[in-house]
């Protein structure tokens, strides 16, 4: 019991440090640099809790620096801001995005908020773009997995609510590329690939 009332005067002297603004912005402004290098167009950096940041648009810049974002695990990180006991979501926000739609990010990378790599789909288009689940799997590609008895790579694909079965490979990129075939003609613009280029 005593132990118990020492932790909570302890807990009672906490003195949470909000790091300045100022500082967070000399902090980010050579990260901005190298993103802005990278992708091609200038952006900016909303800092996030645990030392994360969001990627954003200039236009979008100055409303959302007004508002403390913080990161959220989901499956993946996504920048979230807490208003009146709700969690606004960062990239549904941007988008106004209906709650009967989802918000995919184009480049899987749920922390890049601009605009052009933001776009509303259905459920059905979401899980197309998923990249491939973490777990133990005999392939590190999507749509590919070992074939113990036949002793070879398979591919196959879920499109249009069936398994389809795409063929049997002697080396794994072999099936990993003829499912990246496959995902462009059943998924089309929401194909999520093995071997692809950064989205810009």
């Amino acid at each position: 019991m005593q132990n118990a009332e020492m932790e909570k005067r302890r807990m009672a002297m906490v003195v949470k440090v909000k790091i300045p603004r100022w500082v967070e912005r000399a902090v980010l402004w050579p990260m901005e640099i190298y993103h802005s290098i990278r992708l091609g167009t200038k952006v900016r950096l909303i800092p996030l809790s645990k030392w994360k940041f969001a990627i954003v648009d200039l236009e979008e810049y100055e409303e959302l620096n007004k508002k403390r974002w913080y990161v959220q695990q989901s499956n993946g990180l996504y920048a979230i801001h807490r208003h009146k006991g709700k969690t606004i979501w960062m990239h549904r926000w941007l988008m106004k995005a209906p709650k009967t739609k989802k918000v995919d990010h184009r480049n899987n990378d749920s922390l890049d908020n601009r605009t052009g790599n933001l776009r509303v789909v259905s459920n059905s288009e979401n899980n197309k773009n998923r990249r491939k689940m973490k777990g133990n799997f005999t392939s590190k590609y999507k749509g590919v997995f070992w074939d113990k008895r036949r002793k070879c790579w398979v591919a196959r694909i879920n499109a249009n609510g069936r398994l389809i079965h795409i063929g049997s490979f002697g080396k794994e990129k072999e099936a990993a590329r003829a499912y990246d075939a496959a995902a462009r003609k059943y998924h089309g613009e929401f194909a999520n690939l093995n071997f692809r280029q950064v989205y810009e």
